[in-house]
């Protein structure tokens, strides 16, 4: 009986030292970031070749990149895009912008493969 106190004793002491606090994000949810520009070193380019592109912003996010067709290599804010060798016409690249406070905005901009 007394093992048995002492167990449920214990397990509580863990239940409750491992709860986590609510935890608010900073600044009230307010975006930490702004999206200045979005912008490409070409905007046309021959199937196959790679371009640039890099995102500024002011203040802290992460970046997550998308295109319509086409590869994106790299991560954060300055990716290269290539045009694959199967598509020619416009394609969309986007580029998301998110913070801890879960705020986020896209640009995008277009490049013309031929």
């Amino acid at each position: 009986m007394k093992r048995l106190l002492i167990l449920i004793f214990v397990l509580g002491l863990f239940a409750f030292a491992c709860k986590k606090e609510n935890s608010k994000p900073s600044n009230d949810g307010a975006k930490l970031f702004t999206f200045n520009q979005l912008k490409a070193d070409k905007d046309s380019l021959k199937q196959g070749d790679v371009t640039s592109i890099r995102a500024q912003i002011t203040g802290e996010g992460s970046f997550a990149w998308s295109c319509t067709s086409g590869d994106i290599f790299g991560t954060g804010n300055t990716v290269l895009f290539g045009a694959g060798s199967c598509c020619a016409g416009n394609h969309e690249i986007i580029c998301t912008v998110k913070d801890k406070n879960d705020n986020s905005e896209a640009k995008s901009i277009f490049i013309y493969v031929y």
